[in-house]
C-alpha cells in the first residue's frame, strides 16, 4: 500500500483520526500525513497487521521523498513495523533506540 498522490491530491490531511494498515507486506509513505487530531490515537500506521508480533518479515513502514507526519497538539502516532532495520526512513521520523516509540 502506498500513501502518495492521485491526480492533484497529495498525501492525507484531516482533522480526524487516521488508521492505515496492510494485512501483509510493506506500507510506503511518499507524501505527508497530517491530522489536527489531538487524541492518543490520532494516527496509526500498521505494516503487516496479520503477522505475529516479533516477526520482522511481515511488513515494514518505508518513508521516502521527504514525507513527514504532523499531529495536533499532544496527538500521538503509533507506528507498527516489522523491524527498524528493514524499514526506510523510519528512524528519521521517530528516532532509534528501543522497540517502543511514541511521537
Amino acid at each position: 500500500m502506498v500513501v502518495g498522490s492521485v491526480g492533484s491530491n497529495s498525501g492525507i490531511f484531516t482533522s480526524g483520526t487516521i488508521s492505515i494498515s496492510t494485512l501483509t507486506g510493506d506500507l510506503s509513505v511518499s507524501q505527508n500525513i497530517n491530522t489536527q487530531n489531538t487524541s492518543t490515537s490520532a494516527l496509526i500506521l500498521n505494516a503487516g497487521q496479520s503477522t505475529a508480533a516479533g516477526v520482522s518479515t511481515g511488513g515494514n513502514i518505508n518513508f521516502s521523498g521527504g514525507a513527514s507526519i504532523t499531529l495536533g497538539t499532544n496527538g500521538r502516532a503509533s507506528l507498527y513495523s516489522g523491524s527498524i532495520s528493514g524499514s526506510t526512513g523510519l528512524t528519521a521520523i521517530v528516532g532509534s533506540g528501543s522497540k517502543s516509540f511514541s511521537i
